[in-house]
């Protein structure tokens, strides 16, 4: 169980900590559905975030440019901002019909990449599913969400986390 639980904050700060500062152009296109600003906050928040890093509200910024900002507020008001640059793609063969599509983002400070899934929904309000996982340095025993998986599909061995890592945001 403590084991559990470091890897648990170790996800759950650098999901914070957000992805790398970089030079070069990613590939990510101004029609991402992706692109635009972000906010999780309350209920939205990722029980993993909460439990972990006591995190109350989440704003995400992803430019079209394939940078973005994202910024956390635990419940003492205390802010923690980071930039970086992201990568995405279409899910593949196993998540045309859901439109998930897959995220990578690398961030410098520690050398970190993380790995997952999102998908946008349109709507009243526009809403994203969002679920990433420490993939670069490994955690061992654990794997990142994939588009087959679905949400949820983040694994502790075999065993998935379930929504415990998952994270809804509304677009602003």
């Amino acid at each position: 169980m403590k084991r559990f639980m470091l890897v648990t904050a170790i996800a759950a700060i650098a999901f914070v900590g957000g992805c790398k500062n970089d030079t070069s152009t990613p590939s990510t296109t101004t029609s991402d559905v992706i692109i635009g600003t972000w906010v999780s906050e309350g209920t939205d928040v990722s029980p993993l975030l909460v439990a972990v890093s006591k995190t109350v509200k989440v704003l995400a910024i992803f430019n079209d440019n394939g940078t973005y900002t994202i910024m956390s507020i635990d419940s003492s008001d205390l802010a923690t901002t980071v930039t970086g640059t992201f990568v995405t793609a279409a899910g593949g063969a196993a998540a045309p019909l859901d439109n998930i599509r897959t995220l990578v983002c690398t961030q410098t400070s520690p050398a970190l990449t993380w790995s997952g899934i999102y998908q946008v929904t349109q709507g009243l309000p526009v809403s994203m599913k969002y679920e990433v996982f420490q993939t670069d340095p490994p955690v061992t025993g654990y794997s990142a969400p994939t588009p087959s998986g679905g949400f949820g599909s983040t694994l502790q061995g075999t065993t998935p986390l379930g929504t415990y890592n998952t994270q809804m945001f509304k677009k602003q």
